[in-house]
């Protein structure tokens, strides 16, 4: 994914454009607001959470985990409440 999205940036490094990640929109929901310029409505999912508690509970090999992915851009899920 990493490649594809460097790719894209590359084929369009000459347009005007805005990266704009979805954690970006989750903590300042303003910015979609103002962004998009669509009314804020309530937005519900289907999907339901399959477990609770921290991650590490639910990860058998946790520690391989965690050590492969720390120091990574990827180390923040280690530390998300899904």
């Amino acid at each position: 994914m990493e490649v594809t999205i460097a790719k894209a940036l590359e084929y369009f490094n000459s347009t005007r454009h805005t990266i704009l990640y979805n954690e970006d929109l989750i903590i300042n929901r303003t910015m979609f607001k103002n962004f998009i310029k669509l009314p804020q409505m309530v937005l519900t999912s289907h999907k339901i959470k399959i477990h609770k508690g921290p991650l590490l509970d639910h990860i058998k090999n946790w520690e391989d985990v965690n050590k492969t992915l720390t120091a990574t851009a990827y180390e923040i899920f280690l530390h998300a409440d899904y």
